[in-house]
């Protein structure tokens, strides 16, 4: 990819410091490859576990909220490579749009909002760049991912015990690739921690070079373990998949959070 073509330029990054290690914000990514999944949900349990009145679960069936599940390997990273699993409560702030039209809304645009549940990862720095300037439920697992056919599985569990906490599995379904010079096919991830007792709002743009989805189908399953760090997601009890994205070949940045 050349430079004029490339997805980081023209933003500014500023040095800081993650427990002494310096590195960049926003967080440049250079090489992602992400499976999502977003499946309906328990609506009253989804509704228990958000922080703050500000948000609501984003529904479109009655009585289902939404949960996405997010498998990335970070393979190049301004805090070098490692991998991390994402599970999110989609949701709406402030704002009191018919669930349908706002989860087709979302669907379009590829902006996806949502309150952050769990959040393992595989670095000690990825884990406390994640604790101190966002206050996300992050904690320190064993991630691996592998290919077996058609099949692509991402393994989380405990670094001590090794007892399973989530197992994903999805297709490699064909993709199509961005072609160079047009625009980049964004997908953005918006999340709402809580930092200092203040309801926050985070980025993280991916721009997806080579992808495609799915709606509907078995095109990727999830299985929780007996693990403690398992129970949130089970207790949403996931249901029917909505939409899959594959995307073997991303790039992203990430931006600090800003109050709202």
């Amino acid at each position: 990819m050349s430079r004029a073509d490339s997805f980081f330029d023209g933003i500014s990054q500023r040095e800081i410091a993650i427990r002494g290690q310096r590195t960049y914000s926003p967080a440049f990514y250079r090489d992602v490859h992400m499976m999502l999944g977003i499946f309906t949900a328990d609506l009253a349990t989804a509704r228990a576990l958000l922080p703050s009145p500000r948000l609501r679960p984003l529904s479109a069936v009655p009585g289902k909220a939404l949960v996405g599940i997010n498998c990335f390997e970070y393979k190049d990273t301004d805090v070098g490579p490692y991998n991390e699993v994402g599970i999110s409560i989609g949701v709406q702030v402030d704002d009191h749009t018919p669930g349908f039209l706002a989860v087709a809304r979302s669907t379009i645009s590829q902006a996806y909002h949502g309150h952050v549940l769990e959040l393992p990862v595989t670095t000690q720095i990825a884990l406390h760049g994640g604790l101190d300037f966002f206050n996300y439920p992050k904690f320190l697992a064993e991630i691996t991912f592998e290919e077996r056919g058609s099949i692509r599985s991402c393994r989380v569990t405990d670094p001590e015990s090794n007892a399973l906490i989530f197992e994903m599995t999805g297709e490699r379904i064909a993709t199509r690739r961005r072609q160079s010079g047009r625009a980049p096919d964004l997908c953005t991830f918006y999340s709402y921690p809580v930092k200092d007792g203040r309801l926050m709002k985070a980025r993280f743009e991916l721009n997806q070079i080579e992808k495609d989805r799915r709606l509907f189908g078995g095109w990727f399953k999830v299985t929780t373990g007996d693990h403690p760090r398992a129970r949130s997601l089970a207790d949403l009890r996931p249901g029917r998949l909505l939409q899959y994205v594959y995307a073997p070949r991303c790039q992203g940045i990430l931006y600090e959070p800003e109050p709202i």
